[in-house]
């Protein structure tokens, strides 16, 4: 072999090697992208469960009071005392009133508990299988179209009720 098909040839090598070399930090670097649903994420999260359970018990504890209420108005309503009935409607209106508030209060208060928690959890969920983008889409628009291969939502949402469990 000639010494200008030895020069070729090494320098065809190493062009390969270089180009190998760029392939694989390419590819070393390629950032790992996913998105989750906070709509399934979010129903799906134990602790919105939780919260949702106790919430409907408050309604109903609140309900009963507010049917006794309803209830004496009435007798009071049957039997003639007007003015009594009155003192008794303004306090049933005050009182849903007050539940109202008290009740949209609570919502707000769950909901930045729930999100909190999942956006730390989702924090955690990413170092460990280090993840550099996750998004979270909402059915708004922002996500338009992604491969269902790229979804973690249910490996998030078992990741997150695990953690929220204490395990």
């Amino acid at each position: 072999m000639n010494r200008l098909h030895k020069n070729i040839l090494a320098l065809s090598l190493l062009i390969s090697l270089i180009s190998l070399g760029v392939t694989m930090k390419l590819l070393m670097n390629e950032k790992k992208t996913y998105f989750i649903n906070n709509g399934k994420l979010y129903e799906g999260f134990t602790l919105k469960v939780e919260y949702e359970n106790q919430l409907k018990n408050l309604r109903i504890q609140r309900k009963n009071m507010l049917d006794s209420v309803e209830l004496t108005i009435r007798q009071l309503s049957a039997q003639s005392r007007e003015e009594e009935s009155k003192v008794a409607q303004e306090y049933y209106f005050e009182k849903a009133k007050k539940f109202e508030e008290e009740e949209a209060s609570l919502l707000d208060e769950y909901n930045a508990q729930i999100w909190k928690r999942l956006n730390q959890y989702a924090i955690e969920f990413c170092k460990e299988r280090n993840i550099d983008i996750m998004f979270g889409a909402n059915g708004s628009g922002t996500l338009l179209h992604a491969s269902e291969s790229m979804d973690l939502t249910n490996d998030l949402l078992a990741y997150s009720n695990k953690k929220y469990a204490g395990k």
